[in-house]
C-alpha cells in the first residue's frame, strides 16, 4: 500500500470515537507514530461548536482537541445512515461496494475490503471504539 493511499485512508478519519495508539512489539523497536483520535457525533451541527466559529463556548474539550490536531472544515456523507456511513469512513468505499445500506448490518466476514483499524494494526497500532447510543 502506498503512503498516499495510507494517508488518504487516515484522512477519512471522521468516525465513532476511534482511538488508536502505536503499540511497539518490544521497547527496542519502538517507533514514534502519532496517536489518532477519531470522533464522530451523530446529529451535531458544526455551526454550534465553538471550534467552528459558534459565538458561545459550547465545546471546550472538543475545541482543545481541534486546536492540537487536524480539524476538517468540509465533511460529507455518502449515505444518510450512521452504520453504513461509518463503514464507508472505515473502508473508503461507497455503500454499493461494501454492501451495507441499512443500519444494523455488519460487513460479511469474508469482505475483501480492508478497514482502517486493520490497516493501522498492520503499522503497529492498537484500536478501540467507545460507542454510546
Amino acid at each position: 500500500m502506498s503512503r498516499r493511499t495510507l494517508f488518504g485512508l487516515l484522512c477519512l478519519a471522521t468516525a465513532v470515537g476511534l482511538f488508536s495508539a502505536p503499540v511497539p512489539h518490544d521497547e527496542a523497536t519502538k517507533v514514534d507514530l502519532p496517536n489518532i483520535l477519531l470522533i464522530t457525533i451523530d446529529t451535531l451541527r458544526a455551526d454550534h461548536l465553538s471550534s467552528y466559529g459558534y459565538h458561545k463556548q459550547t465545546s471546550p474539550r472538543i475545541d482543545q482537541l481541534a486546536a492540537q490536531g487536524i480539524r476538517f472544515d468540509r465533511a460529507h456523507t455518502v449515505i444518510p445512515l450512521t452504520g453504513p456511513s461509518h463503514l464507508s469512513v472505515f473502508t473508503g468505499r461507497y455503500p454499493q461496494e461494501h454492501g451495507s445500506r441499512i443500519n444494523g448490518t455488519a460487513p460479511p466476514k469474508n469482505s475483501r475490503w480492508l478497514s482502517l483499524p486493520q490497516i493501522l494494526r498492520h503499522f503497529g497500532y492498537r484500536s478501540s471504539a467507545f460507542v454510546s447510543a
